[in-house]
Order: C-alpha cells, then structure tokens, then sequence
C-alpha cells in the first residue's frame, strides 16, 4: 500500500484552517503567532493557507502562544477562552530540540516495528534521505507526513507530543 498524496495536501490544508481559526478567535496577527515560533511571516501565511504543513513542535509552540489545546489543531475543538497570558520559553530554541526528539522518538519507533527506512520511504513516496534527516531531527516532519507515519508503524501522534518540557507540562 502506498500514500495518496492528495490525503497529505488535504490534511495539510486542514491543519491550516484550523490554525487559522485559533489565531483569529484568539485576535493574533500573522506576524505575532510567526515570531511566537520563529517562522517567518510568509512562512506563517503558508501553514494558514496550507501550502506547507507544520511540524508537531512548531504546532504545540503554537497551541501554547495562543493557549489553546494541542488537539485544536488536531481535530475540530474550539479554542479556549479562558487563556491568560504567560510567559514565553524561547520557543525557536524549544521547537528545534522538540523537532530532534520527534526524530529520535521516530526512529525507536521505526526500529521497534522492524521497519526498514527504505520500506518506509518507499510507502511515503519520498526519498529516503528526507526520513533519515526527519529521524536525526535535521529536517521538521510536517504534521501530515508525521500523522501517516504513526499511522504505518501503528502508532498514535499523542505518543510524540512533549509531555516534559515548557510546553508539555503546560
């Protein structure tokens, strides 16, 4: 069985428009929620438009700048109104090391079920370089890929989220 590309680009135009709707209901600019995870503004604009998906750590940077749940991006659940302000962590800092944890967690996974990276590769139609820098956290997992990932090694997402750092405890 191999990916249908369609169901990433549909997924990922999905994940935008819910981030979209947070950041509106939660009255933020595009260039407050960009700088909040240290993206360009442009770059912002092309997760919302769901040209480009975001990775889970850029996603739970997200979630906790506009203090709305991780799974608002998930599924369809309505931000939270109750959100106070916070301090931020150094989120740039935070999303890189949280994107080599999702790498490593990855690759445990990956190995755990006796896939080969060529295998998988093969599944996601991409090239196996692009899982090799996703597993060393050299290169962000966009949400989507992440998401058909979990599912081939019949894994939840909920098993890469941060459960210990800044964003996690919160």
């Amino acid at each position: 069985m191999i990916v249908d590309p369609r169901t990433l680009t549909l997924r990922t135009k999905i994940i935008g428009t819910l981030i979209r709707d947070a950041r509106q209901f939660k009255e933020k600019t595009l260039e407050e929620c960009a700088q909040a995870i240290g993206v360009s503004v442009d770059m912002f604009e092309k997760y919302e438009l769901g040209n480009l998906a975001p990775s889970l750590p850029e996603l739970e940077g997200l979630a906790y700048y506009l203090d709305v749940p991780i799974d608002s991006f998930m599924e369809n659940s309505p931000a939270s109104e109750d959100g106070k302000d916070k301090d931020m962590p150094d989120m740039q800092r935070l999303i890189l090391l949280r994107q080599r944890m999702v790498g490593a967690i990855l690759r445990q996974v990956r190995r755990e079920a006796g896939v080969k990276l060529e295998d998988l590769a093969r599944y996601m139609q991409v090239d196996i370089s692009l899982l090799e820098a996703y597993e060393l956290g050299q290169e962000a997992i966009p949400m989507p890929h992440l998401e058909v990932l979990c599912g081939a090694l019949n894994r939840s997402v909920r098993e890469f989220q941060d459960r210990h750092c800044h964003v996690g405890q919160w």
